[in-house]
């Protein structure tokens, strides 16, 4: 089979430098088998004899030599963090001296026993269920791509980075409830009722949103509304992350955070990426608006936030709801059964009741069937021939 697809490809091999029919081959510091590849023990032997390094060009030699099985290694970037620490403004063959402490010797040696515990990483191959597992330090990330083999979870490779200062800003996760709030704008919206546009704020903890509808943009509508709507309802943030929108960056708003005692963080120029919890819940909004077909969009609104926060997260088994007040809220009965009461078509309430209407699941309506030919011999014909329309595999 091999020659075939040589031959089919139109590849050459070098028989001198091949080997046919091996269980295991040597390659490029590699041993490669049947099951996966592993580095090459006598490669390990020779890292794990390397000597304390002296001056900081041995120790970049040391963490590039045993970098080049990173992909082995699980939690790399943890456990070579100290080391990395020697070489902040190192020069290109620098022979200053390092300066050894318990901490760094402890992360040499741990590299060392790391890289002679090496799993064997398997190949990946089609068809098998794959996950990836990731985990997250105050100062690196993590993450391992396995595969399903035998009833058992067999990995494939590791990856892990340490966070640079910026990034470690951006990562920091929030202890507690409305200590970390993202806020953004949408728009500009079709008019309904004035509004034009939306603040909209989620906090990193609970993902507990308000869209706030605003009338224009500026700051001191923006700064007003995020007071009133926020601010004196949950208390104030120990940090607000914002992009470099003008209104963000006005000092209107940065004295009214200041004023509240609230720090502002910006996101970086074109990476959305960094306010990703809010224009996540942007793509969401957007979404549910459209799927009412109501151009009066601030109708819709309350209730699309109100099924946001009371649905299930898939991720955590809880709804939104339970993580700020602690227990399930109760929705409006004529979600579920038809409204009882008749009420003016104008009125606030039945134009209520009709939006309910609207969001309950309908019946399906029942498909029109289709007569089904059947030829008039086939109850005394003696046999059948059955042609069984499928896509040849080549």
């Amino acid at each position: 089979m091999v020659f075939e697809r040589f031959q089919q490809y139109g590849l050459r091999i070098n028989v001198s430098k091949s080997v046919m029919g091996a269980d295991q081959v040597e390659y490029l510091g590699f041993l490669i088998t049947a099951e996966g590849s592993r580095p090459l023990p006598e490669k390990v032997q020779a890292i794990l004899n390397y000597k304390l390094p002296e001056t900081i060009h041995d120790m970049r030699t040391f963490l590039g030599m045993i970098n080049f099985y990173r992909r082995y290694l699980k939690d790399a970037a943890k456990t070579q963090a100290h080391l990395h620490e020697l070489l902040k403004g190192a020069k290109k063959k620098d022979r200053r001296k390092v300066h050894w402490t318990d901490d760094t010797r402890r992360s040499f040696e741990k590299c060392k026993t790391n890289l002679a515990e090496v799993a064997l990483l398997s190949f990946p191959r089609s068809g098998l269920p794959l996950s990836l597992c990731t985990d997250a330090s105050d100062f690196a990330v993590g993450a391992v791509l396995q595969q399903l083999e035998n009833e058992g979870w067999k990995p494939i490779a590791f990856y892990s980075k340490k966070l640079n200062e910026t990034q470690t800003r951006e990562f920091e996760q929030p202890d507690e409830r409305f200590s970390v709030v993202h806020i953004d704008l949408i728009g500009k919206l079709p008019p309904s009722e004035g509004m034009q546009y939306c603040l909209t704020c989620i906090d990193r903890f609970s993902c507990w949103m308000e869209a706030i509808p605003i009338p224009e943009i500026t700051a001191e509508i923006v700064g007003r509304a995020f007071y009133e709507k926020w601010i004196c309802r949950f208390g104030v943030p120990a940090k607000l992350v914002t992009d470099q929108g003008r209104q963000f960056e006005a000092e209107l708003f940065r004295s009214i955070a200041a004023i509240c005692g609230a720090k502002v963080a910006h996101t970086t120029s074109y990476h959305p990426q960094c306010n990703g919890k809010v224009e996540r819940l942007h793509r969401t909004l957007k979404g549910a608006i459209k799927a009412h077909n109501n151009i009066r969009w601030t109708e819709s609104l309350p209730a699309v936030l109100l099924g946001l926060r009371a649905a299930i997260r898939p991720d955590i088994s809880y709804a939104i709801a339970q993580m700020v007040y602690d227990t399930s809220i109760k929705l409006p009965g004529e979600f579920f059964d038809p409204p009882t009461i008749n009420m003016d078509p104008q009125n606030f309430i039945a134009k209520l009741q009709q939006h309910m209407a609207e969001l309950k699941p309908l019946k399906s309506p029942t498909n029109r069937k289709h007569n089904i030919f059947v030829h008039k011999d086939l109850e005394s014909c003696s046999h059948e021939f059955i042609r069984i329309r499928r896509v040849k595999k080549h």
